[in-house]
């Protein structure tokens, strides 16, 4: 996404309105303009702020940075100097230094469209935890230009991350009848299609913001993203490379990028563009738990299982990781740890069916069957319209209790909930069928 650009430019050139500058012929470029005028007016943070932004329009954001500093000093009440400061850090992948500068330059200048807007991109780009206090930010953003589209789309943006998607409806029609043409809105009625399931028309959306703007790193990593949800794996890893080469800062990007490799089979790839999503990013969450996620389909056991131990450090409730984890550990033969660890999610999420299933396999290992059929019952009444249960019972009565109509009985509980076609489904008729030859 690009809003952050524009935003910190067009707070400087407010703040600037007002300034009459004269060039003298000896003034052989902008930059030596404004370091002669900060050797004339020490005291003018603006100034400081023009020599910061001609440093980072010159590549030398480290530079540029400091001089922001510097503007900030002079008047730390300075909202634009915070807000610059915010911009440059953000460019150079800096965003946990970046957010604090944008919080307060919102904070001074709250009625100040682009500083709302800039506060509410950080937070979004940041996790989904932070999309309800960037909402909340391009609300107010909104309060001072209505017709902002970077404002309209990140409020529809931020809905559609929460999962409220009829809250994303009202400002992203407000967008397409301001703007269009403009690829951000496409990108954000795709981004809503695919929430709603609809996977074709988020592809279509997604390839309209493309053919507006083909050099859109955004638009090129969402059809990338809709691809792989349409199990397109080898289409989604051209575009997301694309998206990746156009916005190399881009940790989603990335991500999505390792995810698709491994679906196509190059997990070890999968592993470098995930680990170069959580360099970008290393305060989020998701891309730490699709990183472990690529090291186990590396075959990695060990550092998969020691990132997802750094994921659940970081989110004690993160379920899938502790799931996975416990996984790891009854995949080494370490079936007490693993218990443990299944039992712990099922206290802490009773309604979590995989654990519950798992806790029985594990057992099952031990030999304790009396105890994983029990688990198994438990899990049958608790997710009445799970097929896993019945079919992990049928085939522990097969082989551990010899027990043929306890066994049908839960063949036939399955047969409703599988998938018409599926392998289970063919499996367990058979078995029916050569339990029923035999009087079962």
């Amino acid at each position: 996404m690009t809003r952050g650009g524009c935003i910190a430019l067009g707070l400087v050139t407010v703040a600037l309105g007002g300034a009459t500058w004269t060039r003298n012929a000896v003034w052989r470029t902008e930059l030596s303009l404004w370091m002669d005028a900060r050797e004339k007016a020490p005291s003018k943070p603006r100034i400081y702020s023009m020599l910061a932004l001609n440093l980072d329009a010159r590549g030398m954001h480290s530079e540029a940075v400091e001089w922001h500093k510097k503007a900030i000093e002079v008047s730390p009440r300075y909202a634009a100097g915070w807000l610059n400061l915010s911009y440059s850090l953000h460019r150079q992948g800096r965003d946990d230094e970046a957010l604090p500068a944008a919080r307060e330059a919102a904070r001074l200048a709250p009625r100040s469209c682009p500083a709302q807007c800039n506060l509410g991109f950080l937070l979004e780009s940041g996790s989904a935890a932070g999309a309800v206090e960037a909402g909340k930010a391009y609300t107010a953003a909104l309060a001072s230009d209505p017709d902002d589209i970077d404002a309209l789309l990140g409020v529809a943006s931020c809905a559609i991350r929460r999962g409220d998607l009829e809250a994303a409806g009202p400002p992203l029609i407000r967008a397409r009848k301001l703007a269009p043409r403009n690829p951000g809105v496409h990108s954000t009625q795709g981004r809503l299609d695919r929430r709603r399931g609809d996977l074709p028309a988020a592809e279509a959306c997604f390839r309209e913001a493309l053919r507006i703007a083909r050099a859109s790193g955004d638009a090129h990593a969402n059809l990338g993203a809709v691809l792989l949800a349409q199990h397109r794996a080898s289409e989604a890893v051209m575009e997301l490379r694309e998206a990746v080469r156009l916005s190399p800062r881009s940790a989603e990007a990335h991500s999505d990028l390792g995810l698709a490799l491994v679906a196509s089979g190059a997990a070890s790839l999968g592993v470098s563009a995930l680990r170069e999503a959580v360099a970008i990013a290393p305060t989020n969450i998701d891309f730490r738990f699709n990183l472990a996620t690529a090291l186990e389909a590396a075959g990695e056991f060990e550092a998969a299982s020691t990132a997802y131990l750094d994921v659940i450090d970081r989110d004690p409730k993160h379920r899938a990781a502790r799931l996975n984890a416990a996984n790891l550990s009854q995949r080494r033969g370490d079936f007490p740890a693993a218990i443990a660890a299944y039992r712990g999610l099922i206290a802490d999420f009773p309604d979590y069916a995989a654990a519950r299933i798992n806790l029985a396999v594990a057992l099952r290992a031990l030999r304790e069957f009396d105890e994983a059929i029990r688990v198994l019952d438990d899990a049958v009444r608790a997710f009445p319209q799970n097929a896993a249960p019945h079919l992990l019972l049928a085939d522990l009565y097969s082989n551990e209790r010899d027990h043929p109509a306890r066994e049908a009985e839960h063949l036939r509980a399955a047969l409703p909930l599988l998938p018409e076609g599926s392998d289970d489904r063919s499996r367990a008729l058979r078995r029916l069928e050569e339990l029923e030859r035999k009087g079962g």
